[in-house]
């Protein structure tokens, strides 16, 4: 089951929560992710790390900042806007970041624990937000 409150997602295990062609993409690279950095577990320490890997193999420009029941993310640059902006296609960024990204941590959280929750902060790619980066975070739910 997929629940928000507050601008958060969360995800239950179990729940048969899957969108179609991307679920099992992002949990197949989180798992590589474990396997390449040897992580058998999965807490929030666990996922920052695997997040991590993946956001500097993917070229973004970003910063994490880890809180005692948090990790703070923060995006500067992020290759898959600036292929937006290089095409002309700014108009579908809105769209990209509430069904792709949202997606892609949602495959990321289930691959780690139901109890890590997610909240999008910020968006770079939305001009409503106003702001020159992305700011999310994984939580401890």
């Amino acid at each position: 089951m997929v629940r928000q409150d507050r601008g958060r997602l969360n995800f239950d295990e179990g729940d048969g929560y899957r969108c179609r062609g991307l679920g099992s993409d992002e949990q197949f690279q989180a798992r590589k992710a474990k396997s390449l950095l040897g992580i058998e577990g999965g807490s929030l320490e666990d996922l920052t790390r695997a997040f991590q890997l993946k956001l500097t193999a993917e070229g973004h420009d970003f910063d994490v900042e880890s809180r005692p029941n948090e990790a703070l993310f923060v995006i500067r640059a992020c290759p898959w806007y600036e292929i937006l902006k290089s095409s002309n296609r700014t108009d579908i960024a809105e769209v990209i970041a509430d069904r792709i990204c949202r997606m892609e941590f949602a495959g990321w959280i289930r691959e780690f624990s139901p109890r890590i929750a997610f909240e999008m902060r910020k968006r770079l790619c939305v001009k409503s937000d106003n702001c020159n980066c992305c700011e999310f975070a994984f939580m401890k739910g």
